[in-house]
């Protein structure tokens, strides 16, 4: 059940794939190659408050989201991260991470923090917006022939 005042019960932007129980949306900077969200379709706050359908359905979205992501860009490993610090809905975070540079879409992408959290990050990063569409609708097309 949404809750009025949390801004993730609303729509979001840059929707990938809906599922019955989450939806999984490109995060906007992309310091990560194919960063990504998974958010909870019903105003919970906590990872634990997950049922058990529920947790089956998030391990099969994070399976795929990770063949699409590793199909497409080729990244060396997977960070995922949980926090609630800003929003109180639960959301999980995919960061693809990077042992090299990557070129996509003649942009360049460094993971400066290889080998090491994928926290503090350069929350200034910015790419073109039609990059941007580009690797939504990459991951989108990718899913559809899985």
């Amino acid at each position: 059940m949404p809750k009025d005042d949390c801004f993730f019960c609303g729509p979001l932007e840059l929707p990938i794939q809906e599922f019955e129980h989450f939806t999984v949306y490109l995060f906007k900077n992309q310091y990560y190659l194919g960063r990504l969200f998974i958010r909870s379709n019903r105003h919970i706050e906590d990872i634990t408050d997950l049922t058990k359908e529920e947790i089956i359905e998030l391990v099969d979205v994070l399976r795929k989201m990770r063949v699409a992501i590793k199909k497409l860009f080729d990244p060396d490993m997977f960070n995922y991260a949980s926090l609630g610090n800003e929003i109180k809905h639960f959301h999980l975070h995919v960061f693809p991470r990077y042992s090299r540079k990557v070129t996509y879409d003649n942009t360049e992408f460094r993971d400066e923090n290889w080998g090491k959290p994928p926290y503090p990050y350069n929350k200034g990063f910015q790419i073109e917006k039609a990059t941007l569409e580009k690797i939504r609708s990459s991951i989108i097309r990718v899913l559809k022939e899985l």
